[in-house]
């Protein structure tokens, strides 16, 4: 045995980000998981997220810059002080 293979492949890596592989008999070994189908609905979620997430900042951050309201002040150094804090410390 030799730890340097005779004919090297990545037909691992293709079975382990779920595509299917035909052998040389002509069989198709199909991928054990849906790897690629879950990549996509976390790039799915993370977008959505990031999306909503940009426009709900946006129309507080207007809201705090040009309003004036009851506990304004109070919130912003709430906030100001939460950031001082690493959120490891949420744990």
């Amino acid at each position: 045995g030799s730890l340097i293979p005779d004919n090297p492949t990545l037909d691992h890596w293709k079975l382990a980000l779920g595509f299917s592989i035909t052998n040389a008999d002509g069989t198709v070994t199909p991928p054990p998981f849906p790897v690629m189908t879950w990549l996509w609905n976390s790039v799915k979620v993370g977008g959505i997220s990031a999306i909503l997430i940009v426009a709900l900042s946006t129309t507080s951050a207007y809201a705090f810059a040009r309003m004036k309201f009851k506990g304004k002040n109070t919130i912003l150094k709430a906030m100001m002080i939460f950031q001082m804090f690493p959120a490891v410390l949420a744990l």
